[in-house]
């Protein structure tokens, strides 16, 4: 910016001379030729002339829609910007986005790697191909199965009912899920199949070997053993209804007591029992009731299962065959301690020994009980 007049020394300057360059940019003061002399300077936009033979020449500075010179702050900016060369970007710079399938050095926006997805479903197997399509398949992307085709050479799975015309089956083994036996082995095979020693037992009418059938085998007939003509199924079954709900009705009457001589699982001694919730008419002996297995579990007992205002009373009994009675629950709640008749929640008819502290609280509106 220039503010005011422009003084150049050196050289020969004189009045009417005007300042020219030479071929190599060398200015000098030269002498109009036909020695005239100036009479006005006039100046074109961005330069400003007063005009005149003295004139002022001056130049604003540049702005977004007029023309002038850069200011330090412009060359600091200009300086900010990115190199055409290996330009480095910040921010989120943006660029046109080129049409589908475009193949030329324009720059790639991520609108265009986006539109370059293919639309297409993905092909069956078939021939070997390069292909020539631009696009790409997406990661979702599914290809149909071809039943066509036997599975490839090495593959490790079927997934679907074929017959296998070509290739080598290389998998470890076939799941039982997809109808093979998930194992190598004989031996491993019948353990993931469920099969017993049966499997592998020989035929036979000796010990450890599957029986065969007689050749005099009759349908719908009782089989029985022997041990030189094997089983021998002719023998008819009896008639009845010992193959109904009640087979016991074709025998005697038989009691608990003849039962629990030939019951397995009994355990104690005395009738067996065969309901969850029985009625027992003797007394019952039992070195320990449970009410459950579990932390929560509770046990719970009642005198009878009588309905009425009145009702039987817990009595606990000790001593030799229960001659001393410990305490009784009344129907109404009342627990008495050496008495039979408490007349209170807790009636206690004897010392009471308290190692600790008793706390005796009173009813709301009433004063607090007081011990004597």
């Amino acid at each position: 910016e220039v503010a005011g007049q422009i003084k150049i020394t050196g050289g020969t300057p004189g009045a009417g001379k005007i300042l020219t360059s030479d071929a190599a940019g060398l200015a000098t003061w030269q002498t109009p030729a036909g020695g005239g002399t100036v009479t006005g300077v006039t100046a074109t936009a961005p330069v400003v002339s007063s005009g005149g033979t003295a004139p002022v020449i001056s130049m604003a500075a540049a702005t977004t829609s007029v023309p002038g010179y850069l200011t330090a702050a412009d060359w600091t900016t200009f300086n900010a910007k990115a190199p055409l060369a290996s330009p480095t970007f910040t921010g989120v710079p943006l660029a046109p986005t080129a049409a589908v399938n475009t193949n030329t050095t324009q720059l790639a926006t991520t609108a265009f790697v986006v539109g370059q997805a293919g639309t297409a479903n993905p092909l069956m197997n078939s021939t070997v191909a390069v292909g020539t399509s631009l696009l790409y398949s997406r990661e979702d992307h599914v290809h149909p199965v071809d039943t066509s085709r036997a599975p490839a050479a090495g593959s490790g799975s079927i997934t679907t009912l074929g017959t296998i015309t070509t290739g080598v089956w290389n998998a470890t083994t076939i799941a039982i899920a997809r109808g093979g036996t998930g194992a190598t082995t004989a031996t491993g095979a019948r353990t993931n199949l469920g099969l017993g020693t049966a499997a592998v037992a020989n035929t036979g009418s000796s010990i450890n070997q599957l029986p065969l059938l007689g050749a005099n085998a009759t349908a719908g007939s009782m089989c029985t053993f022997d041990l030189t003509l094997g089983f021998i199924c002719n023998t008819a079954i009896p008639t009845g209804n010992a193959s109904t709900a009640n087979p016991l009705s074709q025998f005697a009457a038989t009691t608990s007591a003849q039962l629990a001589g030939v019951l397995s699982n009994e355990t104690g001694t005395g009738l067996a029992v065969f309901n969850t919730a029985p009625t027992f008419l003797t007394n019952l002996t039992a070195p320990l009731i449970i009410g459950g297995t579990t932390t929560t579990s509770s046990l719970t007992y009642k005198t009878t299962s009588g309905v009425g205002a009145a009702g039987a009373d817990h009595i606990f009994q000790v001593g030799n065959n229960g001659a001393t009675e410990a305490m009784r629950i009344l129907n109404n709640g009342n627990v008495g301690i050496g008495t039979t008749n408490p007349s209170a929640t807790l009636h206690v008819n004897g010392t009471l020994l308290v190692s600790d502290r008793i706390r005796i609280q009173g009813t709301a509106g009433l004063p607090a009980p007081q011990m004597p």
